[in-house]
């Protein structure tokens, strides 16, 4: 089975902070003061982005990915693409001389996150010119000038037949419009957490809350699998059937870092998926990677491989039950 996956890849650089009397927290805002030195410690600098995560984990559970993505030409777009061939990944870059790539400064607090993070202003495209087939297309995140790109692989999928993939980012959803839900409707399956499914459904007059229904409503929208997911609650999953399930979280008394969680979740999902494995257990496989990636600073180095999966399913129980 051979996966394309299109989005953003950059360098994460995350950081903690010594003392908290310099970054007080109040009513869940953090309090800067100018002209202050702030002492901090170097806690990781990985790989990350949405594509470059999921690109990574469907290779590390055994299936041929190849990743289209956008760098410059500087140090870091080196550290990108050593890291993702080192992966075996196959790198499909677009690339534009002088440009600098994507990064994020990531402040890690007792709680949660500060994420400071630069995306260069650029027009986005796309063009396919391996030779390799196409069967499935995960297409995710880019930056600010996204439809040129979102247009062309949309009309790539449709000429391969390859199953598409949707899982918008931020840019994508605060623009949803007639031109977003083209590409919802020709899309096989969603990947989304609950809070995002809720504003796409709201840009069609619908406003629900109970996870059920928003299933079955993204579900008349085109894609006829459905995954949400949704922070402590754990996951849930409309199949082609309408068969409905939810699977809980597997606990963590301190996770090391919550960066990367979704995507290692739809990346363990759709390997089991396009394995031909059972909904319920392509949420396990899902699960199990955002259980492993969240022990681990960054976003990639917790990605299970195909046998590291395997020993997590004997030893780790855990099980998606059907919802009514």
């Amino acid at each position: 089975m051979n996966t394309l996956t299109v989005g953003s890849s950059n360098i994460d650089l995350f950081l903690t902070t010594h003392n908290s009397s310099h970054t007080p927290i109040v009513d869940n805002k953090v309090l800067l003061t100018l002209g202050d030195k702030i002492p901090t410690d170097i806690k990781s600098m990985s790989l990350g982005g949405n594509g470059a995560n999921v690109s990574v984990g469907l290779a590390r559970l055994g299936l041929t990915s190849q990743f289209y993505t956008y760098l410059g030409n500087d140090v870091l777009s080196l550290e990108i693409q050593n890291t993702i061939k080192n992966e075996g990944v196959a790198l499909l870059i677009e690339k534009e001389r002088g440009d600098s790539t994507s990064f994020s400064l990531i402040f890690d607090f007792d709680h949660d996150r500060v994420i400071f993070s630069h995306h260069p202003e650029k027009k986005y495209s796309f063009s396919y010119e391996s030779s390799e087939p196409v069967d499935f297309i995960y297409l995710t995140s880019i930056g600010k000038e996204w439809r040129e790109a979102y247009k062309k692989v949309l009309d790539f999928a449709l000429s391969t037949k390859a199953s598409l993939s949707f899982s918008p980012g931020s840019h994508q959803l605060k623009e949803i419009d007639d031109f977003f839900f083209e590409i919802l409707k020709n899309s096989q399956s969603i990947f989304i957490n609950k809070e995002e499914a809720q504003l796409i459904l709201e840009q069609k007059g619908i406003r629900e809350t109970e996870i059920t229904n928003i299933l079955f409503s993204l579900q008349k929208l085109g894609p006829q699998l459905i995954s949400i997911t949704d922070g402590a609650e754990g996951a849930y999953a409309l199949d082609t059937q309408q068969k409905a399930y939810h699977i809980e979280p597997i606990h963590i008394e301190k996770p090391a870092e919550k960066t990367g969680a979704g995507d290692s979740y739809a990346a363990g999902f759709i390997a089991a998926y396009l394995q031909g494995k059972p909904v319920p257990e392509c949420m396990q496989w899902g699960m199990l990677n955002a259980h492993s990636v969240m022990q681990k600073i960054g976003a990639q180095k917790g990605l299970l491989t195909q046998n590291e999966m395997e020993e997590q399913m004997k030893t780790i129980e855990i099980v998606a039950k059907p919802i009514a």
